[in-house]
């Protein structure tokens, strides 16, 4: 074997631990660590990313940031894919 093909081999066992060490839960909570997680959807193991739906509520009367920059901020977090305001006076 060449060297390319080792470090090819180092290069894939970097990124896998990198995986590994971003499921694991170390003080805050991280959405990485339902990655692994198996659902039956319709007789197809599925990924829980892929059927899983998050609803945040927020209370906005005492709100200090500006509603439309916290809209941003939250469309800027990975895997974020619609974003919805309901019941805005």
């Amino acid at each position: 074997m060449e060297l390319n093909q080792y470090e090819e081999k180092m290069k894939k066992s970097l990124a896998n631990l990198e995986e590994e060490y971003g499921a694991i839960r170390a003080g805050r909570a991280n959405p990485r660590i339902l990655d692994r997680i198996q659902v039956d959807y319709y007789g197809t193991p599925t990924s829980l990313q892929g059927v899983a739906n998050t609803t945040i509520s927020i209370e906005t009367k005492d709100l200090t940031i500006d509603l439309e920059a916290l809209l941003d901020k939250l469309r800027m977090i990975d895997g974020v894919k619609r974003l919805e305001v309901l019941g805005q006076v």
